[in-house]
């Protein structure tokens, strides 16, 4: 009779068991298999940026200035994007695009340190300042990029472009030199940049060091020139000098503060001229 009953136990729990195992206790459901229409949610992936410049004109084509973009860095052509960026003009006021609204790209290759950038054909710019500005502006753009040291424009292409008759672009290029003459300020240009930097836009333009390594690309310097302050003089207008170490040339960049003074206020390059 004991027997029996340890028999009939040892049943009684082995089905218990089983019932735990299907998920029958406690009002429990089975496990439901995933939905093959159910949606897969990828792991976010941290995407990385980098700080481009994008040159474009200022208000009398005189120089070309960097406007700062932050582009997806990775395995794509990175040079070709930037090229459609600057394709696409300036986004911030007073600033003018260099290239026809229709200019369209055909690509962009890299090999040994040289840019190939192919348009198709139709670019016509008037006036040999704008064609400059042009040119100064795509090269200063692309010779920023690292790995880049020369352009070579085509157009469908063909090598012996020129894109308003007054300068022939069939072989490559180097960065642009550096130009030391006066910079005529834009008036309506401070006061917007000073409004931005106020509301906590590129606050780097109230130190006239970052303002000559950022803005000071514009007279052809790059990430790789050395900048120094030299000093700041509290005037009526407050004037600011810094040093340029460039290529082993030294050149001097000179600031005004035409808004605001001290902390307070935006510094803009008047003028650069070579050291002594």
């Amino acid at each position: 009779m004991k027997k029996l009953s340890l028999l009939f136990l040892v049943i009684l729990i082995g089905l218990l068991i089983s019932a735990c195992g299907n998920g029958a206790l406690y009002g429990q459901s089975p496990p439901l298999k995933p939905s093959d229409d159910a949606p897969v949610v990828e792991p976010d992936v941290a995407t990385e940026t980098a700080e481009v410049a994008i040159y474009f004109s200022d208000w009398q084509a005189q120089h070309v200035i960097p406007e700062f973009r932050e582009l997806e860095s990775g395995e794509t052509n990175l040079a070709k994007r930037v090229v459609l960026e600057f394709l696409k003009g300036p986004e911030q006021p007073h600033l003018h695009r260099t290239f026809p609204e229709d200019t369209e790209l055909i690509g962009v290759e890299i090999k040994e340190e040289i840019a190939y950038v192919n348009f198709k054909s139709g670019i016509s710019i008037p006036g040999t300042a704008g064609e400059a500005a042009a040119i100064r502006s795509l090269f200063l753009t692309l010779t920023d990029l690292p790995g880049v040291e020369m352009v070579q424009v085509l157009v469908e292409g063909r090598s012996d472009v020129s894109f308003g008759g007054h300068y022939l672009l069939s072989e490559p290029w180097e960065r642009p030199e550096i130009v030391t003459y006066p910079v005529f300020m834009d008036e309506e240009r401070a006061k917007w940049l000073q409004d931005r930097a106020e509301d906590g836009f590129e606050t780097w333009r109230f130190n006239p060091e970052e303002v000559a390594a950022k803005e000071g690309r514009m007279l052809g310097f790059s990430s790789e020139t050395e900048f120094e302050l030299i000093g700041i003089i509290q005037d009526t207008v407050p004037t600011a000098s810094v040093k340029a170490i460039h290529m082993g040339e030294e050149y001097i960049i000179e600031m005004i503060q035409p808004l605001e003074k001290g902390e307070a206020g935006v510094w803009m390059i008047i003028e650069c001229s070579i050291g002594s």
